[in-house]
């Protein structure tokens, strides 16, 4: 009786709105306690990676793999990565896989994994063609490749332990503690380093640069938009908040965000207020642009970021030497080899970092080639089909998030960062299985498969 009553009261914790919330703080304190103190937060957060087993849906996993992804300090590269990372998705592996097994879960490819396997498969044409040239295989590049191929099995274990309920919701709740998370992190670096507008540098040991904070916070806008259009209007907060952060960020990718996305964002969260809607509409665009407009006016430095941003959309802009460097030289050398590419060993620099150019597409193009640009447009087209196919009421909303993460692949490179990639590929998981109709099941015996 006291085991049924305890396996209950679990099942109803795991399922709960309640679950994301220690364990939103248990990852903020995993990554401000320093090393080696922090593992007994960790010990707590590998607890808490098996809690979804007491329950028979996956959505559990949602904060789960989200929150790992910005909980460790220490700085990270592909040859040293740390012990407290590598527990963390190993444990997650095993625990997603034991609850695939205990529930007995249909294999669900998820309509990403080809594209991304094809996409892969290119690159790794290149890396060899590349390597026996040089006569050199650096293990960097392999990892990287290597790396690229677990997210992708991430993808498919998480698009079949989901399952095919509503979680929407949970994501858009869950995606509140991240940017909880985020802000608690860049809060912290700020005190302890002074706020500088103009500084370009900002490391939190999961992101060595502004890119992947500025991408978590932009990319979950979307879907507090579509938790405000379901008439939680709490989710205003967080919405605003994350405007306020990118604003502060003041990177080239937070402010070209805000300066082509603060339109549409507006219109799509009070779309739902239909009384109202043209008078808070008006009443919220005022006072970003006078904002806005006051800044540009008043702060000489605020002014000159929006200046240095929107230079960056001059891609061959002889005036910036960077520009030079990741657009002008990265095509140069592209001259040589069009087909296959320079590879990922193009990217490597010292202690063992990758810095990419600062478009998805030039990116592309360098790790492989036309053949990459091709199995990428691919890539693409099947994430566009499949959003605009789906009968989801916010399906326009989730337009917004595609076609936001479109636009910062064209100012700094998303798609390949893996903290981004991960994020990504989980959101389209979550999306395609959220409501899901019941497919044609082609085996049924377990493990059955479901196109």
């Amino acid at each position: 009786m006291f085991i049924n009553n305890f396996l209950e009261k679990m099942k109803r914790y795991v399922s709960s709105f309640l679950f994301p919330i220690p364990l939103a703080l248990i990852s903020f304190l995993i990554w401000i306690v320093p090393n080696p103190f922090n593992w007994i937060f960790i010990s707590f957060y590998l607890i808490y990676l098996f809690l979804p087993l007491f329950s028979n849906d996956g959505k559990a996993y949602i904060p789960l793999v989200l929150f790992s992804l910005v909980s460790i300090k220490e700085e990270m590269s592909f040859i040293n990565i740390p012990a407290s990372f590598i527990t963390i998705f190993s444990v997650l592996a095993c625990s997603m896989i034991i609850f695939m097994f205990i529930n007995k879960c249909q294999f669900k490819r998820g309509y990403l994994l080809v594209p991304s396997l094809v996409l892969l498969g290119t690159f790794f044409i290149s890396y060899i063609y590349n390597s026996i040239e040089k006569s050199a295989m650096l293990q960097e590049g392999m990892l990287y490749l290597l790396y690229f191929f677990f997210i992708i099995l991430l993808y498919l274990l998480f698009s079949t332990i989901i399952g095919q309920g509503e979680s929407l919701s949970y994501l858009g709740y869950s995606l509140v503690f991240l940017s909880a998370i985020l802000y608690l992190e860049l809060t912290s670096f700020y005190i302890q380093n002074g706020y500088d507008l103009n500084s370009l540098s900002l490391s939190l040991g999961w992101s060595i640069n502004k890119t992947a904070v500025t991408s978590f916070l932009a990319l979950s806008i979307p879907f507090f938009i579509i938790m405000v259009n379901r008439k939680k209007s709490w989710y205003l907060a967080p919405l605003f908040l994350n405007i306020l952060f990118l604003i502060l960020l003041a990177s080239d990718t937070s402010i070209l965000f805000l300066i082509f996305f603060i339109i549409p964002i507006i219109l799509l969260t009070f779309k739902s207020y239909k009384g109202i809607f043209p008078y808070i509409t008006m009443l919220v665009l005022s006072f970003f642009v006078i904002t806005f407009a006051l800044l540009i006016i008043l702060n000489k430095p605020f002014n000159d970021r929006i200046l240095t941003a929107i230079r960056t959309l001059l891609f061959f802009s002889e005036e910036d030497p960077i520009l030079n460097l990741l657009f002008t030289d990265s095509f140069n050398s592209l001259k040589t080899n069009p087909y296959v590419g320079k590879s990922i060993n193009y990217y490597i620099q010292s202690k063992n970092y990758f810095y990419f150019s600062s478009n998805t597409y030039l990116t592309t193009l360098l790790l492989g080639g036309v053949f990459s640009l091709i199995a990428y447009l691919y890539f693409d087209i099947e994430v566009f089909y499949h959003c605009l196919i789906k009968k989801e009421k916010e399906k326009y909303v989730f337009l917004i998030f595609l076609l936001s993460f479109e636009f910062l692949g064209l100012i700094s490179n998303t798609l390949y960062n893996l903290e981004i990639l991960i994020f990504f590929l989980i959101t389209i998981s979550i999306y395609q299985m959220s409501n899901k109709e019941d497919d044609v099941i082609v085996h049924q015996d377990f493990p059955s498969y479901k196109y």
